[in-house]
């Protein structure tokens, strides 16, 4: 049976090569794989090494090179990362005062999870609907103003977090969406939601487990002209009596 998420994180976290005196020795990291020795770094567990593949570490690098506030970092070692099989798969960077993505990061086509709340981010980059991967997206307490309609092409993302930021519109490509299940767009500038919202078969109703529901959207400007299918959520909005 394979791992769990959670044990590659201990293991990440935990484990150096440190087998015993039957194990095997460390292999040669395949083509394209790298770690700080050029080597990879066997943990003891089938299938799990410390590889990391080098177009996933460029990426990196390429964060570094367009923040300021990351300056003088290592690829591997800005924010929190998860590693599996020499491929990046989750990218946690919070409250680093990024203001920017860079184009490459579409490369990142194992990535599952990013996180990039309490930033200073203001746009997206087109590329981020290569991201073909990506099940968990959150944005939260930026400064974005507007999504591309690239996002519409992120078929595996779940997971859309987008609540504080400074947004007037969403893009009609939401409605592609088609794995969406929990949207959080509240404390926004919203005055439209696009039609196209409505074509995603989600009951926004649910209960998950950030909130009572799966979709919030209170704190916006949404007075008129309402989707049928979520004027049953809108919450409070801040409209002119």
């Amino acid at each position: 049976m394979k791992p769990t998420k959670s044990i590659y994180i201990l293991l990440s976290l935990f484990l150096i090569f440190s087998c015993d005196d039957n194990s095997v020795e460390p292999p040669f990291c395949d083509e394209g794989l790298t770690d700080v020795d050029g080597e990879c770094i066997y943990i003891c567990e089938e299938g799990i090494t410390e590889c990391h593949y080098q177009g996933d570490i460029d990426v990196l690098q390429d964060f570094i090179d367009v923040n300021e506030s990351l300056s003088g970092e290592e690829p591997l070692e800005i924010g929190s990362q998860l590693w599996i099989d020499g491929r990046l798969e989750w990218l946690r960077l919070l409250s680093n005062q990024l203001t920017t993505l860079p184009e490459s990061i579409g490369d990142l086509s194992s990535l599952e999870k990013l996180w990039l709340s309490s930033n200073q981010l203001t746009t997206l980059p087109e590329s981020i609907g290569d991201l073909s991967s990506l099940e968990d997206l959150s944005l939260t307490i930026n400064q974005l103003t507007t999504l591309p309609e690239s996002i519409g092409n992120l078929s595996s993302l779940e997971f859309l977090g987008l609540s504080s930021n400074q947004l007037t519109s969403l893009p009609e490509s939401i409605g592609n969406l088609s794995s969406l299940r929990i949207l959080f767009v509240s404390h926004n500038q919203l005055t439209t939601f696009p039609e196209s919202f409505c074509n995603l078969s989600m009951d926004w109703g649910v209960e998950n487990e950030w909130s009572p529901y799966s979709l919030l959207i209170s704190n916006n400007q949404l007075c008129s002209d309402i989707p049928t299918c979520i004027v049953d959520y809108i919450g409070e909005q801040d409209c002119d009596d």
